[in-house]
């Protein structure tokens, strides 16, 4: 079974949570993967609009934060 993935950047995350709309990737078939630096961006000011929503998404596994390794 191919594996549906979607690997997102901050923009779309915080854009998403500001319009009440991280519940599609719970509804969604897909994987959602965003790179800690990504989750970092976007939830390092709590108080900001969307920081919280994320934080949850990212806690209930909607969006799975993943470490990204570089070959230098």
């Amino acid at each position: 079974m191919t594996t549906k993935l979607i690997i997102t950047d901050a923009g779309p995350l915080i854009a998403l949570a500001n319009v009440d709309l991280l519940s599609i990737f719970k509804k969604s078939s897909f994987e959602f993967w965003a790179p800690q630096a990504v989750i970092r961006e976007a939830t390092a000011d709590g108080s900001k609009p969307g920081a919280a929503a994320i934080q949850d998404a990212v806690a209930s596994h909607w969006i799975q934060e993943k470490t990204v390794e570089h070959d230098d």
